[in-house]
């Protein structure tokens, strides 16, 4: 009789999560087909179907397509984009016509918010058997009803899936370490497994993801188990991530460590030239500086993202964030800091200091980081009554909905 209500209560549950995904898909499709539009995704076409065109070739040397490195997203969409267009051009269509182009960037975003969406359901279920339903909920309210968060995920771009790609990563590594025997139980080291994927798949989407390498690797050594679990645990999150980044990588697969090598200069010199400096093929990103709301940023100023958050974030949003900051701060000073929130909160910092001290800058790149910011925000609602919380969101609603 037990065994049959908990089992009940679980499923019920989980149709609630699958219920909240629904409403995250919904959200993300008005205005995908004509208004939802950017310069870089007709390059991602382009990089997509030459991806696929190499992979199909044999020519796997020339997968390789950009720094980024963008292969999760080419992964994503290459295949479907390149039976569109073949079918296209078979009846003598041209896939930027004024009237095939739409069709062709609209599955293009539709592969990203599928995507989207499945990361999304795997994150709530995570926060469940970890924390609770409430807080699982609570954070999938925030993601969803957030116009900025909103517009990224219609983006055919990077940014957003590198963002969630991470978070999805940290959950999973952190839930794996809450057991003072890391390897007893087969599903736990499954998500060892899971977040070392995910992990690759988010430096593979975006190669600004690797910068976040010390946040699992750390999660891992501060587990409350014996040393020589934690060895094992990093050298099964390490080990996973290579074997990992072989398989995503097709340039990797003939000659893996002259391949490694060149990728690895290649990338890392766009990363440098281009992410970091600001250089394109000619001229400079931004005219070697960045605009938020009328005011110029210069290239290193340690504040154009802490300027972003006002500029991207909804006057709710930023209360509850700001108030988050403080109740942190308070739990720490006080030698009960949550572990999992203090550890979002060095992810947040570490991209602070690498991205501020960046020449290119850009208001989209707020979408890697700002997952952790909501699941921040989520464990201080959590704390309060039920009810208080419901009627925030509630107000939060109300208050967002000329954004949208």
């Amino acid at each position: 009789m037990i065994t049959s209500v908990v089992s009940f209560a679980i499923k019920k549950q989980t149709l609630v999560l699958v219920l909240l995904t629904g409403i995250f898909f919904a959200t993300s499709l008005p205005g995908l087909f004509v208004d939802v539009l950017n310069t870089d995704g007709v390059n991602w076409h382009t990089r997509s179907r030459n991806f696929m065109e190499s992979l199909l070739s044999g020519d796997f040397e020339s997968t390789y397509q950009a720094y980024h490195p963008g292969f999760t997203l080419m992964w994503l969409s290459g295949p479907p984009l390149y039976v569109l267009g073949e079918y296209m051009e078979s009846g003598g269509f041209s896939l930027y016509g004024k009237d095939t182009y739409l069709y062709y960037d609209y599955l293009a975003k539709l592969c990203v918010v599928l995507a989207s969406s499945v990361l999304f359901l795997y994150s709530l279920i995570v926060l469940k058997l970890h924390h609770s339903l409430k807080l699982a909920l609570v954070f999938g309210l925030l993601v969803i009803l957030e116009p900025y968060m909103l517009g990224q995920r219609r983006l055919y771009h990077l940014d957003y899936l590198t963002g969630y790609l991470l978070v999805c990563s940290f959950l999973s590594v952190y839930h794996f370490t809450q057991s003072k025997k890391l390897f007893t139980q087969v599903r736990k080291r499954l998500f060892l497994v899971l977040g070392a994927i995910f992990f690759t798949l988010a430096f593979l989407t975006k190669s600004l993801g690797i910068i976040f390498l010390p946040i699992p690797i750390l999660t891992l050594i501060l587990a409350s188990a014996s040393p020589r679990s934690r060895v094992l645990a990093v050298a099964l999150f390490t080990l996973v991530v290579g074997f990992s980044t072989y398989l995503v990588v097709p340039a990797l697969w003939r000659s893996p460590l002259h391949s490694a090598r060149s990728l690895y200069t290649k990338i890392s010199a766009g990363a440098i030239e281009i992410g970091y400096m600001g250089k394109k093929d000619i001229g400079f990103a931004g005219g070697k500086e960045n605009v938020i709301l009328d005011e110029v940023s210069q290239n290193g100023s340690v504040d154009y993202y802490i300027k972003a958050l006002a500029y991207n974030l909804s006057p709710g949003t930023l209360l509850a964030l700001a108030a988050s900051l403080v109740y942190t701060a308070y739990l720490v000073s006080t030698k009960r800091g949550d572990k999992p929130v203090i550890l979002s909160g060095i992810t947040v910092l570490v991209f602070l200091g690498v991205m501020s001290i960046s020449n290119k800058k850009g208001l989209r790149y707020g979408a890697v980081f700002y997952p952790f910011l909501f699941y921040i925000m989520a464990r201080l609602l959590t704390a309060i009554k039920s009810n208080i919380t419901l009627g925030m969101l509630f107000v939060h609603f109300l208050l967002l909905i000329p954004q949208y």
